[in-house]
């Protein structure tokens, strides 16, 4: 049945997800029910059709209510006509459940599931339900390349001519570890591209790309991306602005929400990405420790050995960096104090941190050494890599290329340290008794982090002024919690009554 009716947009946002809220009588007399699907079309646009899943809302009376996302699409500001069709569920979920009942997937099948994903056919529940199909049994090498090929394809591409195109990715869990802006324009400062799409910020204080917002600009279209990598070798960026591998990120929201991560997804995000943007080469760090995504060596790697297999049957040649985990990396956790420590490093500075800057070096050399043979011939040997990145950062020649990457994404290349102001509002936290720093409670840091703004805040976070294993007098400066409000700074001293950011023995 298809009926025409009046709607009215209604200011409610679903975080995503298309959802018409119905009368209960109008749902009746089109025989649908919540969680039914239906197909609307805007009768100002009729070549244009859209699906959304049903809600009831007794507060509407003779018309449909549109969430924002789906007002957004149809182009409903205010109220207007619509076309409704009541239509089945899509066959992919016969597929889900198939897979949660133990059957392989076929790449046809795979590739229909992706594409349901992309055009919003499947809702969060059935999304959830793959989720939860993949964590119940590994997919196989067949589902994984198959998953990883078809979530690439799902968006744009960025195609380069250059044979070398370099990347490299964290799976995360390090307060700190902003290694990235300091490894691309090693790389880049060689000649090799590097287009670097990054993350924001989701269980830490800040990611990649909220690091770079407080001196550039990280969102833009496919187009200028290409234009700023073209120019100036390089880019980072938030890849939550672009059109790639759409229906992994809708994926990572589902996973997010239900706390999953099964091996094959993950895998398949890592590498969907890097394989969309034209990397060629790409190196993994992949932090261990008891409070980071991986808890054993053995676990990591067995991802790895499969990472590098789905990498190749892609064309690209990957390494996995096994890195240690149990410690912050860096003095500042949280968006300008981590982009002061980059800046403290790319400039050479006395005070920069020497963990950050070691561990951007060994990575920055680990890439090189991947595709070094096929750039330079066979007189590379492995290990040569880091002497080489090493001799570009304090040569100044990989600060001269981030301020060209600065520039090109429209901030001022001249920022300093000094300039990335700080949240005033703070919380002193001192050695309780004299001994020896033993560790940080990453958690622990990375909850007090945000509960004090970071990173909506940009100038909250921590500032640690002792590392582990050093002796500490009874009183002494251990580190700062920059607050960006009396209220966040409540909140921060109520979590530290019942919890401790490090312990002194």
């Amino acid at each position: 049945m298809t009926v025409q009716i009046r709607c009215e947009r209604v200011d409610i946002s679903t975080g995503g997800q298309k959802i018409a809220f119905f009368p209960e009588r109008t749902a009746r007399d089109l025989d649908i029910h919540p969680m039914d699907r239906v197909e609307m079309i805007n009768v100002k646009d009729s070549s244009s059709i859209h699906t959304s899943t049903v809600q009831f809302w007794s507060c509407l009376k003779d018309r449909v209510g549109l969430c924002r996302e789906l007002a957004d699409d149809m182009d409903i500001r205010d109220e207007g006509i619509i076309v409704v069709r009541p239509i089945p569920k899509p066959g992919s979920v016969n597929h889900i459940v198939d897979r949660m009942n133990g059957s392989e997937l076929s790449g046809d099948r795979i590739m229909e599931i992706v594409g349901d994903i992309v055009d919003d056919s499947l809702s969060e529940v059935e999304m959830s339900c793959f989720v939860t199909a993949c964590t119940m049994e590994d997919l196989s090498m067949a589902e994984l390349y198959n998953l990883t090929r078809y979530l690439a394809e799902s968006g744009d591409r960025l195609e380069w001519e250059d044979e070398i195109v370099a990347d490299k990715h964290c799976t995360g869990g390090v307060p700190g570890n902003r290694t990235s802006p300091i490894v691309v324009p090693i790389i880049a400062a060689l000649g090799v591209k590097v287009p670097k799409a990054s993350s924001r910020a989701i269980t830490s204080p800040a990611g990649t790309a909220d690091v770079m917002e407080t001196m550039a600009r990280v969102s833009f279209e496919k187009w200028q991306i290409q234009d700023i990598v073209n120019r100036t070798g390089a880019c980072l960026i938030w890849g939550g602005g672009l059109n790639i591998a759409p229906a992994d990120s809708k994926l990572i929201k589902i996973r997010k929400t239900i706390d999953s991560n099964p091996e094959g997804l993950l895998i398949s995000s890592i590498l969907s990405k890097k394989f969309a943007m034209g990397s060629k080469y790409v190196l993994i760090d992949m932090p261990v420790g008891l409070e980071t995504r991986y808890k054993s060596l053995g676990e990591v790697r067995h991802m790895a050995q499969k990472l590098k297999k789905i990498a190749g049957r892609l064309g690209m040649r990957s390494e996995v960096e096994i890195t240690f985990g149990d410690e912050p990396i860096g003095n500042g956790i949280g968006p300008n104090l981590e982009a002061r420590d980059v800046l403290q490093v790319l400039m050479n500075q006395p005070n920069a941190p020497g963990d950050l800057r070691d561990k951007a070096l060994r990575l920055a050399g680990k890439l090189i050494d991947l595709f070094a043979r096929d750039m330079y011939g066979g007189d590379h040997r492995p290990g040569d890599g880091e002497e080489m990145a090493r001799e570009v950062l304090f040569s100044g020649k990989a600060l001269s290329k981030f301020r060209e990457i600065i520039s090109a994404q429209g901030g001022d290349p001249d920022i300093t340290p000094d300039e990335l102001m700080l949240s005033p509002t703070t919380i002193d936290m001192r050695a309780h008794k004299e001994g020896v720093l033993i560790d940080y409670d990453n958690v622990v840091l990375k909850k007090v982090a945000r509960l004090a703004g970071a990173p909506v805040n940009v100038g909250s976070g921590i500032d640690l002024y002792k590392k582990s294993g050093t002796r500490v007098s009874r009183g002494e400066l251990v580190l700062n919690v920059h607050c960006g409000s009396e209220e966040k700074q409540a909140m921060v001293y109520d979590f530290l009554s019942r919890n401790n950011m490090f312990t002194i023995e």
